[in-house]
């Protein structure tokens, strides 16, 4: 509508990647035009097919999440970077990195989309998410923390095909194993990830998120 602008929504200004049904897809908050500082829903869209879904999820836009996490630890004027979306105890979340001048991440934050007064800030991802759960009100926190330290697997197989993403200003890389599944792991995690071409062999270590915490001593070496 041109004239009323009713009705009318946008894109909201930022996008980040995250990994769903074996694929990585980008999502991006809608907003009303009117810029009122709320989400009325997310959209996703395959990397790889280019399939689009829509979510109607009400609740806070990505940088008023930003702005209540950073309101959280005002007093060490930390930065805020772009939020993922995730599932914590069915709650649609966001998960924030705080960084200070140096750009080094040094907190931690889980804020509610729904309810973006509910926020949990550590300086460790489980510490940040204990906090969240308790203000949830949901789940036996320790419990949880005892499950995450069984949850390793050992993942063998061939890299059938390998992409890279920026999330939170750090490099990710979404490897596909002959399985056909697809795991994550930090540039951080290993020198030699970057060489880490298609045909190679890959031992390594994942949680129940498929995310690579430790690789085997098989990767290739830079010449």
């Amino acid at each position: 509508s041109i004239f009323t602008q009713k009705n009318v929504v946008v894109t909201t200004e930022g996008y980040n990647y995250i990994a769903l049904d074996d694929d990585v897809w980008l999502y991006t908050g809608i907003t009303s035009v009117v810029a009122d500082e709320s989400n009325i829903g997310f959209i996703l869209i395959n990397m790889r097919t280019k399939e689009a879904r829509t979510y109607s999820i009400n609740g806070a836009e990505e940088y008023s999440a930003m702005d209540s996490a950073e309101e959280q630890v005002q007093e060490k004027d930390y930065d805020a970077t772009f939020p993922i979306l995730i599932n914590v105890a069915d709650e649609p979340t966001y998960f924030i990195s705080l960084k200070g001048d140096a750009g080094l991440v040094k907190m931690y934050a889980f804020v509610s989309v729904p309810r973006y007064h509910i926020v949990g800030v550590d300086e460790t991802i489980e510490g940040a998410r204990k906090k969240y759960l308790q203000m949830l009100g949901v789940g036996d926190t320790e419990n949880d923390d005892d499950d995450n330290e069984d949850t390793l697997v050992d993942v063998v197989g061939t890299v059938t095909a390998i992409a890279t993403a920026v999330v939170d200003g750090d490099t990710v890389y979404y490897i596909k194993l002959d399985d056909g599944l697809i795991y994550t792991a930090s540039v951080k995690l290993d020198d030699n990830l970057p060489f880490l071409a298609v045909g190679d062999s890959l031992s390594a270590k994942v949680n129940d998120k498929r995310e690579i915490q430790e690789i085997g001593q098989n990767l290739p070496e830079s010449q």
